[in-house]
C-alpha cells in the first residue's frame, strides 16, 4: 500500500496533532448550553459567556419528537453578526418516534465567538409539546484543520444491509475568507458483505459545472454524514493516502433490470447487468449463473454468461450528480444476457451470480413482468397522432430539455425502474420528438411549457435544443408550446440583458404559428419573484414593461406573462406579481410547501397522499383569491435524491391509481369553477421524480389518467398506447451509450 498519511480507528483515537497531517482529534466540548425540557423551539439561549469557535467546531443537539419536523438553528458572533439579530443559520430535519437521536451540524463559522444560540422548529402536527430538548453543545469534532496537498485520497472498510446515499463532506478556506462548503456523494454497497471504500480527493471537482477543483487549500471539519440526517459516521479502518492505494478486484452487481423498460412477449427477453468494480486492479474471469428461471427460458448465447475482457479499476469517486454514459465509467461495465422468448405473459424472480478470477462473488435477485404480445405490424416512422375532444378544455404540461448528454447517469444509476420506453433517449433526435408529441396528443395533451435558458448578457443555452430544433419535427402542428424562461438561482437582470432576451423571443419565436397565444399575445413563462431579488423592488416591472413595448412594437399586442410563485396561497404575494405586469400564475410542481397543506417529513420524504388530500383546497383557495388567473397544477410528485442524495428530499407513492385520483378532482375543479386551462407538472424530470412520459414503473398509466379524467371516449375506444419496439423501431440512445 502507498504511504498513509494519518489512521483513524475511531472518534477518540488521537489527539489533535502538532503537524499539519490529517489527523482524528478527541471531542473537546467548548460550551454546554441546554438541559432536558419541553419547549416550543422558539427560545434564544444566552451563553454564560462569549465562546470561540474553531474551525472544526460543531453544535450537537440530542432531542427526540413524537412527530418528525424541521428545525432551524441561528447564532450570534461577537463582531462579526450585525445588529443585534441572530442572522447565521442553519436548518435540519428531525425524526420522529420515542427514541432520543442526535444531530452534528457543521455550520460555515466566521472565525469569532459566540454568545447566544436560538432554535426554533417545525414539528408535523404544529404541536411544540411533542418536542423535547436534552441537551445542546459547541464541541470540536472530527478531524483538525490541514491542508488539501497532505492527502491525494481516503479510503475505509464498510458493510452495508440497505442502499444508502452518503457524503464526505468538508470546507475550504483560503486566508481570511468565509469557508467553502464541498462534498463527494457516493452510495453504499448494500449486499451485507464487508467492503473497502476509495475516493480520489484530487479528483472531485464540478464535474456537471466548470471542473472546479473541490480539493485544495485548507480543508477543515471533514467529515462522513448520512446526508439529510445530519448523522456523522466514522467507518473502520480510515485512511488519508498519496497515490493509489492496492485494493483487490471487487467486483460488485450493482443493478439487474430488462433493457425493455416493458417487456412484452413474442420477442427474445434481453437482460441488463450492471456491474462495478470497487478495487483498485481490474476484475477479470468474470462469469454469471442465472438461477430459478421458469421452465422452457434459456440463455440464447451462452457466450453471454462467460463474456471476454476485464472489468477496468476503480476510478476513485462514486457517480451521484455524474453522468458518463457519453464517455464511458472507469470501473463500471454494462453486459447483456438475452433469454429466450417467455411465450407468453408472465412474472418471474430469477437470481443472478457473478464470479472472477480472483474469488469475488457478487449476488442479486431481479424480478421481470412480461405483457402479452400486442401483434403490431413493423412502422417506419412514428404514427399520426390522432387527437382527442377535450371538450374545450385545454390541460399543458412542463418539460425539461437535458437528456442529450451528461443528466441520465443518476437515474439509470440509482433507479433503473425509471427507464424510459423510449430508453436512456437521445432528445435531440426528431424521432424522439415524434414520439413525444404522439403520447402527448393521444393522451389529452394539447400545450406545453419548455424549459428555456439563457446565459446573461450572453445568449441562449444548449439546453434551448427542443425548441430550437422543433422545427424538425414531422407532427409539430398537433403541439403548441411556450418558453419557460427559467431566470432562476443566481440570474442576473438588467436592461441590457431583457432587452437581448426579448429580441431574440421576438425574432425567433413569437411568428411560429405553433408557439402558443392567448388573447393574441405569445406566452413566456418565468420566476418574476427572481427579478425582485437581483433588481429589488420595482425590478420586476422595469423588465416586464421593457419586453412589452419592445413586443407592441414588433405588432403584437404585448406578452402574456406566466410567473412561478412557489405554491405561496398568499394574495398578498399574488398582487406583488399583479402590479409588476405579470398576467397569470402556474406552478412547476406543486409539492404542498409554502402551504398550510404540507405535512412534516418522514425520512426526508412526504408521500403522495399529502398531493392527493390538498390539490383541490389549494387551486380553490388561489381562485377565490382571484388576484391573478390561476393555471391549475396536477402534480406528477417530486423527488431530487438522484441529484442530491440525502440532501435531497422527495415525495413518495405516487402511482397511477393516486394521479388519476388528481387529475379527476382537476376535472371537478374545471366544471365547477370554468377554468378551462390547465397544467400537469413535468413529464420528464427523471432525476426529479416528476415523470409522466411512459417509463418501466408506471407504463403508460400516468398519461392514461389525463385522458380518462377529460377526454370523451371515441365510439372505437382511446388510441393505443404503445413502445417503439412494439413497431420495429428504435433504440434511441447514443451509439456510444449502448451495450457492446
Amino acid at each position: 500500500m502507498n504511504k498513509i498519511i494519518a489512521v483513524c480507528l475511531s472518534l477518540a483515537a488521537a489527539t489533535m496533532a502538532a503537524s499539519d497531517q490529517p489527523t482524528c482529534q478527541l471531542n473537546e466540548r467548548l460550551a454546554y448550553i441546554g438541559v432536558y425540557k419541553d419547549c416550543s423551539f422558539s427560545e434564544v439561549f444566552n451563553l454564560e459567556k462569549p465562546v470561540a469557535v474553531t474551525e472544526d467546531a460543531a453544535i450537537v443537539l440530542t432531542l427526540r419528537s413524537s412527530v418528525p419536523g424541521h428545525a432551524s438553528l441561528f447564532w450570534h458572533m461577537n463582531g462579526v453578526t450585525k445588529g443585534e439579530g441572530l442572522g447565521n443559520g442553519i436548518g435540519f430535519d428531525f425524526e420522529g418516534g420515542s427514541v432520543w437521536r442526535t444531530y452534528v451540524l457543521r455550520p460555515l463559522w466566521n472565525i469569532g465567538s459566540i454568545d447566544r444560540i436560538r432554535l426554533y422548529s417545525h414539528p408535523a402536527k404544529n404541536d411544540p409539546t411533542c418536542v423535547s430538548l436534552r441537551s445542546i453543545a459547541i464541541e470540536r469534532r472530527g478531524f483538525a484543520p490541514f491542508d488539501a496537498q497532505n492527502a491525494d485520497g481516503i479510503i475505509f472498510r464498510m458493510r452495508s444491509d440497505e442502499f444508502k446515499y452518503l457524503s464526505l463532506n468538508w470546507k475550504v478556506r483560503r486566508g481570511k475568507d468565509k469557508p467553502i462548503p464541498f462534498n463527494m456523494g457516493f452510495t453504499s454497497i448494500p449486499d451485507g458483505r464487508e467492503h473497502t471504500y476509495w475516493f480520489d480527493l484530487k479528483n472531485t471537482r464540478e464535474r456537471m459545472t466548470f471542473g472546479r477543483p473541490h480539493w485544495y487549500g485548507r480543508i477543515e471539519g471533514f467529515c462522513l454524514r448520512e446526508g439529510l440526517r445530519f448523522r456523522e459516521f466514522m467507518p473502520d479502518g480510515l485512511e488519508f493516502v498519496k497515490g493509489v492505494p492496492r485494493i483487490p478486484a471487487d467486483p460488485v452487481v450493482r443493478q439487474v433490470f430488462p433493457e425493455d423498460a416493458i417487456p412484452r412477449a413474442g420477442r427474445p427477453l434481453p437482460i441488463e447487468v450492471v456491474v462495478r468494480n470497487y478495487g483498485t486492479e481490474p476484475a477479470e474471469g468474470i462469469r454469471f449463473a442465472l438461477e430459478g428461471l421458469p421452465e422452457g427460458m434459456r440463455v440464447i448465447d451462452a457466450a453471454d454468461l462467460s463474456p471476454a475482457g476485464a472489468i477496468t479499476p476503480n476510478g476513485g469517486y462514486d457517480y451521484i450528480r455524474d453522468d458518463y454514459m457519453t464517455n464511458g465509467i472507469p470501473g463500471e461495465r454494462r453486459f447483456r444476457i438475452t433469454l429466450s422468448d417467455p411465450g407468453r405473459p408472465m412474472a418471474f424472480m430469477s437470481h443472478l451470480v457473478l464470479t472472477a478470477a480472483n474469488g469475488a462473488r457478487s449476488e442479486k435477485d431481479f424480478h421481470v413482468k412480461v405483457l402479452p404480445s400486442l401483434n403490431l405490424s413493423p412502422c417506419d416512422y412514428p404514427p399520426e397522432p390522432k387527437p382527442l375532444d377535450m371538450g374545450g378544455v385545454e390541460v399543458g404540461v412542463f418539460l425539461f430539455p437535458g437528456w442529450y448528454r451528461h443528466q441520465w447517469y443518476p437515474a439509470w444509476d440509482a433507479m433503473p425502474e425509471r427507464k424510459p420506453v423510449l430508453g436512456w433517449y437521445d432528445d435531440t433526435l426528431p424521432e424522439v420528438r415524434d414520439w413525444q408529441i404522439k403520447w402527448l396528443v393521444e393522451n389529452g395533451i394539447s400545450y406545453a411549457f419548455v424549459d428555456w435558458y439563457w446565459s446573461s448578457e450572453k445568449g441562449p443555452s444548449p439546453y434551448n435544443y427542443w425548441i430550437e430544433g422543433y422545427g424538425k419535427a414531422r407532427y409539430r402542428k398537433y403541439l403548441k408550446y411556450a418558453a419557460l424562461w427559467c431566470n432562476e438561482g443566481n440570474y442576473r437582470h438588467s436592461v441590457k440583458d431583457q432587452e437581448m432576451v426579448t429580441k431574440h423571443w421576438i425574432d425567433n419565436f413569437f411568428s411560429d404559428p405553433q408557439y402558443m397565444k392567448i388573447d393574441g399575445m405569445p406566452v413566456v413563462g418565468m420566476w418574476a419573484f427572481n427579478m425582485e431579488r437581483s433588481l429589488g423592488p420595482g425590478g420586476a416591472k422595469k423588465m416586464i414593461d421593457i419586453s412589452q413595448a419592445m413586443a407592441r412594437a414588433a405588432g403584437y399586442p404585448g406578452i402574456y406573462f406566466v410567473s412561478m410563485f412557489y405554491s405561496t396561497e398568499d394574495p398578498k404575494r399574488h398582487q406583488v406579481l399583479k402590479d409588476a405586469g405579470v398576467s397569470a400564475l402556474f406552478e412547476y410542481c406543486y409539492k404542498a410547501q409554502g402551504t398550510p397543506h404540507m405535512p412534516g417529513f418522514v425520512n426526508g420524504a412526504i408521500d403522495y397522499s399529502a398531493i392527493v388530500d390538498s390539490s383541490y383546497k389549494h387551486w380553490t383557495t388561489i381562485h377565490t383569491n382571484n388576484v391573478l388567473t390561476y393555471f391549475p397544477a396536477i402534480s406528477t410528485g417530486w423527488g431530487n435524491k438522484p441529484w442530491k442524495g440525502d440532501t435531497g428530499w422527495e415525495i413518495v407513492g405516487m402511482t397511477p391509481a393516486r394521479f388519476a385520483k388528481v387529475c379527476r378532482d382537476a376535472k371537478r375543479f374545471s366544471d365547477e369553477t370554468g377554468v378551462k386551462r390547465l397544467l400537469l407538472g413535468p413529464l420528464d424530470e427523471w432525476c426529479e421524480g416528476e415523470i409522466g412520459y411512459p417509463n418501466a414503473e408506471n407504463g403508460f398509466g400516468i398519461l392514461e389518467a389525463v385522458r380518462e379524467a377529460f377526454a370523451k371516449k371515441p365510439a372505437d375506444g382511446f388510441p393505443l398506447n404503445y413502445a417503439p419496439k412494439d413497431v420495429g423501431l428504435g433504440p434511441y440512445t447514443k451509439p456510444i451509450a449502448r451495450i457492446p
